[in-house]
């Protein structure tokens, strides 16, 4: 019975393994490999392994020409007069491509305007939330349903730049506009700056204001790319004000734009 016990067989040829005498190898399920097979699957699992960094390496090989025919194309441009020192006027198709990839990664993703986004987890997620404001694309909201009822909330709003208005022409009007916001009872601005989303252009501002008699705490980042601008807007109750605003913040660096 002992002799019995000392004796397996192998998972993989049906030999009998003599725990005792043969070369083995135990897997974590409890099964038995004999020498041979063992070596065989390690082999096998060197070789998978190596054709998959052949195929990785083969694919950046072909991105790096793709890039390097792109150069080249640029340089042919410059040569036949083109002016392409803006290089953000060009898209190179890799790049485009991962973005497009990363984009579907993201919690939110709205088609119809080009951005996508991974909201706080959890929060209620509002299409065109505001009849009154247009702009306004979509809300994400802490817990419960309207803005300014004690929710934190943040909205997505998409701008136009009127004419030749700059990015800072237009910042600088819509601080202007909001200090004649109906909606506010009243309006302070405690900060500004400009800082950057990823590698876009953007500018914050800081402010409370007043509505319904109850003090609210407001964030709101305009984010420039290729002259499309979002505004991003995070209001809270000042009391939960610094709860919730690393949440804001994590999803606006989220932020991805077309």
């Amino acid at each position: 019975e002992i002799e019995e016990k000392m004796i397996k067989i192998c998972k993989k040829c049906s030999k009998k393994i003599g725990l005792l005498t043969s070369d083995y190898h135990s897997n974590n399920d409890g099964t038995f490999l004999c020498g041979s097979c063992y070596r065989t699957n390690q082999e096998e699992k060197q070789k998978i392994l190596q054709e998959k960094q052949l195929k990785e390496k083969e694919a950046e090989k072909k991105e790096w020409k793709q890039t390097e025919k792109l150069v080249e194309k640029i340089q042919e441009w410059k040569k036949e007069g083109y002016n392409i020192d803006d290089l953000e006027l060009i898209i190179k198709p890799i790049e485009k491509q991962k973005q497009i990839e990363k984009m579907n990664y993201m919690k939110y993703y709205n088609k119809e305007h080009g951005f996508g986004l991974n909201p706080p987890e959890g929060w209620i997620i509002k299409e065109n939330p505001m009849v009154n404001i247009p702009e306004m694309i979509v809300q994400f909201l802490e817990h419960r349903k309207t803005i300014f009822s004690g929710t934190p909330n943040f909205g997505v709003a998409k701008f136009e730049l009127f004419g030749k208005e700059t990015f800072k022409d237009f910042v600088s009007r819509k601080i202007e506009e909001e200090l004649v916001n109906p909606v506010f009872q009243s309006y302070s601005v405690i900060s500004k700056k400009d800082r950057k989303i990823s590698v876009m252009d953007a500018y914050e501002i800081l402010f409370r204001s007043i509505i319904n008699n109850q003090v609210i705490m407001h964030k709101t980042v305009f984010v420039n790319k290729n002259n499309n601008v979002l505004g991003l807007s995070f209001a809270s109750p000042i009391d939960k004000y610094k709860l919730f605003l690393a949440d804001f913040e994590k999803s606006l660096n989220s932020l991805i734009m077309k």
